[in-house]
């Protein structure tokens, strides 16, 4: 079995934690002020208090002296999950909110979360030998696309209204969350005991 002796704070923080701080610090603070306006500090403060229980959640796996592949595959997962999964559809939801484009929006997103889990195996196998699989190779495609529309996008953000913009990023950060729900479930495949 593979796990860490030194089950202390340093360990803890040297490893996924300090990840899962900086990760969802930045991109916390990046989301909760997408649209700007006096409702940001409110989000800020929901997504630290996300980040408060993943951490809470991450030591008690920890100090349970969880085996340190599986630890980190969780701890990733639900980094992930957070930072790129639910901060990220944040702003769309904010600016579609009382809208059939929210309730759409809201729709697809717990149908794909759902199908990520359902086919949890099948997306292991495709990121196991990412070279050999569709699915993967999809993946990276789609990832090309929405940086590709990312990228033109930012360049066009200085000439947009500020709705369009924070509209188009919304959009942006919401399909990255959408291709995100279908990978991460592969994290939460146990490891084989040898």
């Amino acid at each position: 079995m593979n796990f860490v002796s030194d089950r202390d704070v340093k360990g803890f923080f040297n490893g996924n934690a300090s990840a899962i701080l900086i990760v969802n610090g930045i991109l916390g603070i990046l989301f909760s002020m997408i649209p700007l306006n006096n409702q940001w500090p409110f989000f800020l403060l929901i997504f630290a208090i996300i980040t408060c229980i993943q951490l809470i959640i991450s030591w008690r796996w920890w100090k349970n002296g969880m085996e340190i592949v599986r630890y980190r595959s969780l701890t990733a997962y639900m980094m992930t999950m957070s930072s790129l999964c639910i901060f990220a559809v944040f702003p769309i939801f904010r600016i579609t909110f009382g809208s059939t484009l929210f309730w759409m929006l809201m729709t697809l997103y717990f149908a794909v979360m759902a199908a990520g889990l359902w086919q949890r195996e099948v997306i292991f196998r495709a990121w196991k030998r990412p070279h050999k699989s569709a699915i993967a190779k999809a993946s990276f495609l789609i990832f090309g696309v929405i940086f590709i529309a990312a990228v033109l996008g930012g360049s066009a953000f200085e000439r947009m209204a500020e709705s369009t913009g924070a509209f188009y990023v919304g959009i942006i950060s919401y399909l990255l969350a959408l291709l995100m729900l279908l990978i991460a479930p592969a994290l939460l495949k146990k490891p084989i005991k040898k």
